[in-house]
Protein backbone atom coordinates (compact mmCIF):
# COMPACT_ATOMS: atom_id res chain seq x y z
CA UNK A 1 0.00 0.00 0.00
CA UNK A 2 2.69 2.43 0.93
CA UNK A 3 4.83 1.37 -2.07
CA UNK A 4 1.34 1.75 -4.35
CA UNK A 5 1.82 5.60 -3.01
CA UNK A 6 5.30 6.32 -3.34
CA UNK A 7 5.16 5.18 -6.93
CA UNK A 8 2.02 7.34 -7.21
CA UNK A 9 3.67 10.44 -5.89
CA UNK A 10 6.87 9.64 -7.96
CA UNK A 11 4.77 9.46 -11.26
CA UNK A 12 3.30 12.36 -10.37
CA UNK A 13 6.40 14.65 -9.95
CA UNK A 14 7.24 13.28 -12.87
CA UNK A 15 4.45 14.39 -14.70
CA UNK A 16 4.33 18.07 -13.27
CA UNK A 17 8.40 17.64 -14.43
CA UNK A 18 7.90 17.26 -17.59
CA UNK A 19 5.14 19.47 -18.02
CA UNK A 20 7.21 22.59 -16.31
CA UNK A 21 9.97 21.62 -18.68
CA UNK A 22 7.27 21.43 -21.70
CA UNK A 23 6.19 24.59 -20.63
CA UNK A 24 9.31 26.27 -20.49
CA UNK A 25 10.64 24.79 -23.86
CA UNK A 26 7.41 25.91 -25.20
CA UNK A 27 7.60 29.92 -24.05
CA UNK A 28 11.46 29.62 -24.99
CA UNK A 29 10.69 28.71 -28.36
CA UNK A 30 8.52 31.12 -29.28
CA UNK A 31 10.35 33.78 -27.44
CA UNK A 32 13.12 32.54 -29.75
CA UNK A 33 10.88 32.87 -33.10
CA UNK A 34 9.40 36.52 -31.76
CA UNK A 35 13.16 37.76 -31.75
CA UNK A 36 14.16 36.13 -34.54
CA UNK A 37 11.26 37.82 -36.26
CA UNK A 38 12.01 41.75 -35.02
CA UNK A 39 15.32 41.13 -36.26
CA UNK A 40 13.95 40.55 -39.68
CA UNK A 41 11.87 43.31 -39.66
CA UNK A 42 14.63 45.43 -37.81
CA UNK A 43 17.04 44.18 -40.97
CA UNK A 44 14.57 43.95 -43.91
CA UNK A 45 14.29 47.44 -45.94
CA UNK A 46 11.33 49.31 -45.75
CA UNK A 47 8.01 48.42 -47.67
CA UNK A 48 8.17 49.72 -51.14
CA UNK A 49 4.48 51.90 -51.61
CA UNK A 50 2.48 51.58 -54.59
CA UNK A 51 1.94 54.62 -56.58
CA UNK A 52 -1.62 56.24 -56.78
CA UNK A 53 -3.82 56.46 -59.51
CA UNK A 54 -3.04 60.03 -59.47
CA UNK A 55 0.76 59.35 -59.04
CA UNK A 56 0.95 57.03 -61.76
CA UNK A 57 -0.44 59.47 -64.22
CA UNK A 58 1.65 61.67 -63.66
CA UNK A 59 4.90 59.52 -63.76
CA UNK A 60 3.33 58.59 -67.73
CA UNK A 61 3.19 62.27 -68.18
CA UNK A 62 6.60 62.84 -67.46
CA UNK A 63 7.43 60.52 -69.53
CA UNK A 64 5.61 61.56 -72.21
CA UNK A 65 7.09 64.74 -72.25
CA UNK A 66 10.40 63.73 -71.85
CA UNK A 67 10.23 61.40 -74.44
CA UNK A 68 10.55 57.55 -74.32
CA UNK A 69 14.21 56.01 -75.32
CA UNK A 70 13.37 53.75 -77.89
CA UNK A 71 14.66 49.92 -77.39
CA UNK A 72 17.29 48.43 -79.34
CA UNK A 73 15.37 46.72 -82.59
CA UNK A 74 11.78 48.67 -82.59
CA UNK A 75 13.28 51.41 -85.11
CA UNK A 76 13.68 48.54 -87.55
CA UNK A 77 10.63 47.14 -86.94
CA UNK A 78 8.82 50.66 -87.22
CA UNK A 79 10.42 51.35 -90.23
CA UNK A 80 9.70 47.53 -91.70
CA UNK A 81 6.34 48.04 -90.92
CA UNK A 82 6.03 51.87 -92.40
CA UNK A 83 7.56 50.71 -96.01
CA UNK A 84 5.71 46.94 -96.29
CA UNK A 85 3.43 48.69 -99.32
CA UNK A 86 6.35 50.65 -100.68
CA UNK A 87 8.34 50.04 -103.55
CA UNK A 88 11.73 50.12 -101.89
CA UNK A 89 14.89 51.43 -104.43
CA UNK A 90 17.88 51.44 -104.30
CA UNK A 91 20.56 53.52 -106.90
CA UNK A 92 23.76 53.14 -108.08
CA UNK A 93 25.00 55.82 -105.87
CA UNK A 94 23.94 54.22 -102.30
CA UNK A 95 20.48 56.12 -102.30
CA UNK A 96 16.94 54.36 -101.59
CA UNK A 97 14.02 55.46 -102.54
CA UNK A 98 10.82 54.63 -100.54
CA UNK A 99 7.27 55.09 -102.51
CA UNK A 100 3.92 54.20 -102.91
CA UNK A 101 2.48 52.89 -106.21
CA UNK A 102 0.94 55.45 -108.48
CA UNK A 103 -2.19 54.93 -109.84
CA UNK A 104 -2.09 55.46 -113.64
CA UNK A 105 -5.36 54.91 -114.88
CA UNK A 106 -7.39 57.59 -114.05
CA UNK A 107 -7.31 61.28 -115.40
CA UNK A 108 -6.79 64.50 -113.82
CA UNK A 109 -4.88 65.62 -110.65
CA UNK A 110 -2.47 63.50 -108.99
CA UNK A 111 0.02 64.34 -105.83
CA UNK A 112 1.92 62.26 -103.87
CA UNK A 113 5.04 62.28 -101.63
CA UNK A 114 8.25 59.98 -101.14
CA UNK A 115 11.17 59.67 -99.14
CA UNK A 116 14.69 59.53 -100.31
CA UNK A 117 17.58 57.64 -97.93
CA UNK A 118 20.86 59.27 -98.90
CA UNK A 119 24.30 57.36 -97.95
CA UNK A 120 25.64 59.60 -95.60
CA UNK A 121 23.20 62.61 -95.39
CA UNK A 122 20.56 63.49 -93.99
CA UNK A 123 16.94 61.87 -96.06
CA UNK A 124 14.78 64.24 -98.35
CA UNK A 125 11.21 64.69 -98.73
CA UNK A 126 10.24 64.79 -101.82
CA UNK A 127 6.32 65.58 -104.14
CA UNK A 128 5.31 64.47 -107.42
CA UNK A 129 2.44 66.61 -108.46
CA UNK A 130 0.78 66.91 -112.15
CA UNK A 131 -1.96 66.15 -113.91
CA UNK A 132 -2.76 63.31 -116.28
CA UNK A 133 -4.93 64.19 -119.54
CA UNK A 134 -5.39 64.41 -123.59
CA UNK A 135 -3.65 67.45 -123.71
CA UNK A 136 -0.58 69.09 -121.74
CA UNK A 137 -1.76 71.16 -118.93
CA UNK A 138 0.89 74.42 -118.42
CA UNK A 139 0.57 75.04 -113.71
CA UNK A 140 2.90 76.31 -111.03
CA UNK A 141 0.55 76.01 -108.25
CA UNK A 142 -1.57 72.97 -106.38
CA UNK A 143 -3.76 74.94 -103.48
CA UNK A 144 -5.21 72.59 -100.82
CA UNK A 145 -8.00 73.38 -99.30
CA UNK A 146 -8.62 70.73 -96.18
CA UNK A 147 -9.92 70.67 -92.43
CA UNK A 148 -6.19 71.37 -91.21
CA UNK A 149 -6.37 74.41 -93.47
CA UNK A 150 -5.54 75.90 -96.98
CA UNK A 151 -1.88 75.74 -98.43
CA UNK A 152 -0.90 76.29 -101.82
CA UNK A 153 1.90 74.50 -103.34
CA UNK A 154 4.37 76.64 -105.66
CA UNK A 155 6.57 75.20 -108.24
CA UNK A 156 9.66 76.95 -109.94
CA UNK A 157 8.72 77.52 -113.85
CA UNK A 158 10.88 74.97 -115.81
CA UNK A 159 10.51 72.22 -113.53
CA UNK A 160 7.74 71.05 -115.25
CA UNK A 161 8.31 67.80 -117.09
CA UNK A 162 5.60 66.22 -119.42
CA UNK A 163 5.33 62.91 -121.44
CA UNK A 164 3.01 61.41 -123.69
CA UNK A 165 2.10 57.72 -122.79
CA UNK A 166 -0.95 56.17 -124.38
CA UNK A 167 -2.61 58.37 -125.92
CA UNK A 168 -2.68 60.64 -122.84
CA UNK A 169 -0.37 63.73 -121.50
CA UNK A 170 1.34 63.50 -118.18
CA UNK A 171 2.63 67.03 -116.84
CA UNK A 172 4.11 66.90 -113.68
CA UNK A 173 6.30 68.47 -111.17
CA UNK A 174 8.72 66.05 -109.27
CA UNK A 175 10.54 68.17 -107.00
CA UNK A 176 12.64 67.77 -103.01
CA UNK A 177 9.61 69.91 -100.56
CA UNK A 178 11.07 72.96 -99.41
CA UNK A 179 9.51 73.84 -95.98
CA UNK A 180 6.81 75.51 -97.19
CA UNK A 181 5.66 72.54 -99.26
CA UNK A 182 7.01 70.12 -95.61
CA UNK A 183 4.14 71.91 -94.03
CA UNK A 184 1.46 71.57 -96.66
CA UNK A 185 2.03 67.85 -96.48
CA UNK A 186 1.76 67.81 -93.00
CA UNK A 187 -1.64 69.42 -93.14
CA UNK A 188 -2.17 66.69 -95.71
CA UNK A 189 -1.34 63.54 -93.73
CA UNK A 190 -3.38 65.55 -90.50
CA UNK A 191 -6.55 65.87 -92.39
CA UNK A 192 -9.70 63.57 -92.68
CA UNK A 193 -11.07 65.38 -95.85
CA UNK A 194 -8.81 67.39 -98.41
CA UNK A 195 -9.50 68.89 -101.71
CA UNK A 196 -6.46 69.41 -104.52
CA UNK A 197 -7.26 72.07 -107.24
CA UNK A 198 -4.94 73.35 -109.68
CA UNK A 199 -4.61 76.70 -109.40
CA UNK A 200 -5.92 78.76 -112.72
CA UNK A 201 -7.88 75.15 -113.92
CA UNK A 202 -10.13 75.33 -111.22
CA UNK A 203 -12.61 72.62 -112.63
CA UNK A 204 -9.80 70.16 -112.33
CA UNK A 205 -9.74 68.96 -109.00
CA UNK A 206 -9.27 65.80 -106.95
CA UNK A 207 -10.52 64.81 -103.12
CA UNK A 208 -8.23 62.65 -101.75
CA UNK A 209 -9.23 59.51 -100.83
CA UNK A 210 -8.35 58.53 -97.26
CA UNK A 211 -5.66 56.13 -98.30
CA UNK A 212 -4.17 58.37 -100.13
CA UNK A 213 -4.37 60.86 -97.49
CA UNK A 214 -2.64 57.97 -95.35
CA UNK A 215 0.28 57.84 -97.70
CA UNK A 216 1.11 61.10 -96.68
CA UNK A 217 0.99 60.07 -93.08
CA UNK A 218 3.22 57.17 -93.90
CA UNK A 219 6.16 59.02 -95.51
CA UNK A 220 5.95 61.48 -93.14
CA UNK A 221 6.77 59.09 -90.05
CA UNK A 222 8.83 57.40 -92.51
CA UNK A 223 10.97 60.41 -92.68
CA UNK A 224 10.46 61.20 -89.14
CA UNK A 225 12.10 57.73 -88.69
CA UNK A 226 14.94 58.38 -90.87
CA UNK A 227 16.17 61.35 -89.73
CA UNK A 228 16.09 60.37 -86.06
Amino acid sequence: MVKNAIIAIVCMIAVVTAGSFAYVGYHNTKAHIRAENEKRKAEAPPPVEKPSKKEKKSTAEKEKTAGRVQPEGEYEEDIAHLVQDMYVTPSANGDISYQYEMNEEDDGVFLTPYVVEHKGASPTLHIIAGYRGGAPLQFDRIAIKGDQGDRVLSFQSGAMKQEERDGRVISWYDVPAASDMADAMQSIGSAMNVKVTIVGHEQENKILSPAEIRRFKNILLLYDQLRD
